[in-house]
């Protein structure tokens, strides 16, 4: 019975149906750890982090702590993808250390960063989700003197280019540019 538990709530969370109420589960329960472990599939956090399924989240990088860094076809990180579909809490909780793993607040596609990705999100109207992402990812470590390959400005200088970006993401933004310069 036990085992068809496992594999019922494996099936739950692995294929993304986070439209069900969050689960109650026993992440001490070392045969659940065993079994996600063998079975996990680094697709199952990118939707839990599009989906902004925080339980599923916490479950997969119980399990498998080193899943937070894994990268899709395109090269996107899991946090790169929460920050890119506006998903705060997603955001925070692939920023919070578990197991000494923590998603590399730098890490994007093509050198393209998370804090790139929360410039985008402001300039689409979306300051509600882009500002506490943006502190988020500050606090949490985010360079904004990074430089995407190809792309000729900084973070901040990207902000800039945005007409809808506003001021408040800006001044963010070279609040923290300015603490980077001083250390």
């Amino acid at each position: 019975m036990k085992k068809i538990l496992l594999i019922a709530i494996c099936s739950i969370i692995c294929e993304g149906m986070s439209a069900m109420a969050p689960l109650q589960v026993d992440l001490n329960d070392p045969d659940l750890l065993d079994f996600f472990r063998d079975s996990i599939e680094a697709e199952a956090i990118f939707r839990a982090a599009c989906e902004n399924n925080v339980p599923a989240l916490r479950l997969l990088r119980t399990a498998k702590p080193s899943i937070v860094n894994e990268r899709n076809e395109q090269g996107n990180t899991p946090l790169e993808i929460a920050v890119f579909y506006g998903k705060v809490d997603a955001v925070e909780e692939l920023l919070t250390p578990r197991d000494s793993q923590v998603a590399d607040v730098n890490a994007g596609s093509r050198g393209y960063t998370p804090l790139y990705r929360a410039v985008e999100l402001a300039a689409t109207k979306r300051k509600n989700a882009a500002i506490p992402i943006i502190n988020l990812l500050i606090n949490g470590g985010a360079d904004p003197s990074i430089r995407a390959d190809g792309f000729p400005g900084t973070p901040l200088e990207y902000a800039r280019s945005y007409e809808g970006c506003g001021n408040d993401v800006i001044a963010l933004l070279e609040a923290a540019a300015g603490r980077a310069a001083a250390n």
